[in-house]
C-alpha cells in the first residue's frame, strides 16, 4: 500500500469499551474502562465473555477508558486501583479469561467484523491491530469523481466532524506529545461545528476530497451495523493517514492534502511520528537536540552524520 494515491485510516474509538457495552448495555452513558486479566480477583482462571467481569479490588492495567471516564480524569497510564481513586465510580470491567490468561477472541472477532464493513468501499483493507485498520480507497475516489459533481463532493466532505489538517483546531491538536495523545487527553472531544473551508482543489486534491467522503461513508457503516464509532485519517501516505487518523477524536476525521504537510509538521512532537515514540526514538531525538518535525527538517546531512 507504500503507493497509494489515496490512503484511509481507521481507529476505533475506545473499542475495548466499545465492544464490552454491545455485551452490556449497563455500561452506556457511564465513566467505566477495560482492564487487564486481575490475578487478585477470584475465581477468574476461565471467564466467559457472557459472565460478569466487573471487577472491584487489585490493580490490574487498563487497556481502555471510556470518554466519560476521561472527563473525569481517568488516563490509561492508571492502575484499576488508582483509576478508582480519580473516580469512585468507576465501572472496571476485566477482559474475558481461559485457563488463568486473557481471552481476547471477542474483540478480535469485532476487529474482523470491522474491516469485513470496510470492505465494502475499500479496494484493499489491512488490519494493523485490533483495533486500526488501513485503507486503499483509490478506486471508490476515482468511481465517485466520476459520477458526482465535485461541488457536491466537497460539500460532504467539509460537513461537520471532518476536518483539514491546516485548521486551527487541528493544528492545536497537533502540538500534543505522543504520551498526553495516548492517556486521552481532556482537548479531544467531538467537535460538530466546521473547522474546515473551501478553495481551489488540484486533481490530486480532489481525489483526496473524494476519499475523504468514502471514508466518511464507511465510518458512518461501521456504526449503523456494528453499532462502533471510529476516527479516521485521509492522505496521500499511510503515515500521514495514521497521523491525520489521531488529530480528531472520537468520532471524526482528518483529511491531509499536500499543500497542509510542512505546517502540520512544523510543531509536530517527535514522538507523534511512527518509530520515534520508543525507547530508541527517544534516544534519536536526545542526540539529535531536536523535539519538532519541523527542527528535524531544518537539520543538514551533516548535522545527522555528527549525531
Amino acid at each position: 500500500m507504500a503507493e497509494q494515491e489515496c490512503v484511509g485510516f481507521i481507529d476505533m474509538d475506545c473499542f475495548y469499551v466499545a465492544v464490552e457495552r454491545t455485551l452490556d448495555k449497563s455500561l452506556v452513558g457511564v465513566p467505566c474502562a477495560v482492564c487487564q486479566y486481575e490475578s487478585q480477583q477470584k475465581d477468574t482462571k476461565t471467564v466467559d465473555r457472557t459472565e460478569n467481569r466487573k471487577v472491584t479490588v487489585g490493580g490490574a492495567s487498563l487497556i481502555a477508558v471510556s470518554y466519560e471516564a476521561r472527563a473525569r480524569g481517568v488516563t490509561r497510564m492508571m492502575n484499576t486501583g488508582a483509576a478508582r481513586k480519580q473516580c469512585p465510580e468507576l465501572i472496571t470491567v476485566m477482559v474475558p479469561t481461559a485457563h488463568g490468561k486473557a481471552n481476547m477472541a471477542v474483540y478480535k472477532e469485532a476487529g474482523q467484523a470491522v474491516c469485513e464493513v470496510l470492505a465494502d468501499f475499500a479496494e484493499k483493507v489491512e488490519k494493523r491491530s485490533v483495533d486500526e485498520v488501513a485503507v486503499d480507497v483509490t478506486r471508490a475516489a476515482k468511481d465517485l469523481l466520476e459520477s458526482t459533481p465535485f461541488a457536491d463532493v466537497l460539500e460532504e466532505a467539509l460537513a461537520p466532524g471532518s476536518h483539514q489538517a491546516d485548521s486551527a483546531a487541528t493544528l492545536e491538536m497537533a502540538r500534543e506529545s505522543h504520551a498526553a495523545n495516548r492517556k486521552g487527553s481532556k482537548a479531544q472531544k467531538e467537535r460538530l461545528e466546521r473547522t474546515s473551508a473551501g478553495g481551489d482543489y488540484d486533481q490530486e486534491e480532489r481525489m483526496l476530497m473524494a476519499a475523504a467522503v468514502v471514508v466518511s461513508r464507511a465510518r458512518r457503516a461501521v456504526s449503523d451495523r456494528l453499532g462502533f464509532s471510529c476516527s479516521g485519517g485521509v492522505a496521500p501516505t499511510k503515515q500521514l493517514a495514521k497521523l491525520g487518523c489521531g488529530l480528531h477524536k472520537p468520532n471524526q476525521q482528518t483529511v491531509v492534502l499536500p499543500r497542509h504537510i510542512d505546517g502540520l509538521l512544523q510543531d509536530l512532537p517527535l514522538d507523534r511520528l511512527q518509530g520515534l515514540g520508543g525507547k530508541e526514538g527517544k534516544q534519536l531525538i536526545s542526540r539529535l537536540g531536536v523535539t519538532t518535525a519541523g527542527e528535524l527538517g531544518a537539520l543538514t546531512p551533516d548535522d545527522l552524520v555528527r549525531a
